[in-house]
């Protein structure tokens, strides 16, 4: 840094952080708003989840002048449609967004854990995904022995080689 002494460093550092620092500031501030419905209100339907139907849906659709989204078409399950539709329907989009075609991903999963209850939760995996996952107690079976169990994957398993062991 020609033409300045070193006693005049530090200052000079502190006004050159200082300008980065609101460069950064004003940049981030300035970041389009998402065009991302908010789908944190998500449920699993109850029909299938007793069907255990895990599957993800695409669903595309146009956001309206008022922010809604119209044209709502989507080619997956319709039992799990019937979760993301309403809730899509009532959530109201950035009017910037208006005429856009946008298109969201949801994953259904079932997962056995070692809660004691069924426990649902959404997460946004990113900007336009969402995870809907239900999570199921462990079901656990006991045989004659006291000290086998059985969790349902096991116990599928057993039941097979019953029935092609008497074939």
């Amino acid at each position: 840094m020609a033409g300045y002494s070193f006693s005049e460093m530090p200052v000079l550092w502190n006004e050159m952080n200082w300008v980065i620092g609101l460069i950064a500031s004003t940049t981030l501030s300035a970041e389009t708003p998402s065009c991302a419905p908010n789908l944190d209100h998500l449920t699993y339907p109850a029909v299938a989840l007793a069907a255990r139907i895990q599957a993800t849906v695409n669903m595309s659709f146009t956001v309206g002048a008022d922010g809604k989204a119209t044209g709502v078409d989507s080619n997956s399950y319709p039992l799990l449609r019937a979760g993301v539709e309403p809730v899509l329907r009532a959530t109201s989009l950035a009017p910037q967004s208006s005429g856009k075609r946008i298109t969201i991903q949801v994953n259904f999963l079932i997962a056995e854990s070692d809660v004691p209850n069924p426990v649902l939760s959404v997460d946004r995996v990113s900007e336009m995904v969402w995870q809907v996952k239900y999570l199921i107690p462990i079901l656990v079976e006991t045989t004659s022995d006291p000290a086998r169990t059985f969790t349902r994957s096991e116990v599928l398993l057993c039941r097979v080689r019953r029935w092609f062991s008497k074939l």
